[in-house]
């Protein structure tokens, strides 16, 4: 539970930094966003035969290289309301030692997610920053081949801070936790997770953008623990 008090608490200081200087904008246009983005990432995977404890030790240990497709679509609404549907695919192999059967095994991997996220935005006096928090909800699913597969449901808690650096250049930072839904069963539950992605984005023309983003993703469960560590490059249209 460290990470998610250590996530609140940067969410809350963001937070209070922007309050003091949140105006209440005119209404404004209603923004569409369409991201699609390829992804790469390191995948680090590892399995437990009992639950994870402070000194357990992993019977196996695997990572490899996986690579996919991250699509995203956000609205930003007049009154600034946030609402961002999200999905991503991807694919690979890791490769790692066994300590119980003390061979080298390989898993074939196939991930994908979606999520939904609603939030309000703040918008500061200079309008050049942006502060976002947003509750959401997601299902993910994960197939180790060939052997067993992973499917879980979670809510989602984060805040966004957005810079707009100038007219054509923008960063921030995206702190997201995931938490398991109560009363629902999973084959492995999951116990809780971070996510931390900063993304960078260079306006082209009216419509489109370059976008790039560092992610990195750390998931517990109740037997076993993934980490990725990726990049994404894409484009945005807006409309």
């Amino acid at each position: 539970m460290l990470q998610l008090t250590i996530l609140m608490t940067i969410s809350t200081l963001l937070l209070s930094l922007l309050q003091t200087s949140v105006a209440t904008a005119e209404a404004g246009k209603t923004q569409y966003t369409l991201t699609l983005e390829p992804t790469f990432a390191h995948y680090n995977f590892k399995s437990y035969k009992n639950t994870i404890g402070t000194f357990a030790m992993p019977d196996l240990t695997a990572d490899g290289n996986l690579h996919g497709m991250s699509a995203a679509y956000v609205r930003q609404g007049k009154e600034r309301t946030y609402l961002r549907i999200a999905g991503q695919a991807m694919g690979g192999n890791v490769s790692g030692y066994n300590q119980t059967t003390r061979k080298l095994e390989t898993k074939a991997i196939l991930t994908w997610a979606g999520e939904v996220n609603l939030g309000y935005t703040f918008v500061g006096d200079r309008s050049n920053l942006a502060f976002t928090p947003y509750l959401g909800a997601g299902y993910r699913t994960t197939d180790y081949y060939p052997q067993f597969g992973i499917s879980t449901p979670y809510t989602a808690l984060g805040s966004r801070l957005d810079w707009l650096i100038s007219p054509v250049w923008r960063t921030g930072i995206d702190l997201a936790g995931r938490l398991p839904i109560p009363g629902v069963k999973s084959s492995v539950p999951m116990k809780m997770g971070f996510e931390v992605t900063i993304p960078v984005a260079y306006r082209l023309t009216k419509s489109f953008s370059l976008t790039a983003a560092i992610n990195t993703e750390r998931l517990y469960y109740s037997t076993m623990r993934t980490e990725s560590t990726g990049l994404r490059l894409g484009m945005q249209y807006h409309f």
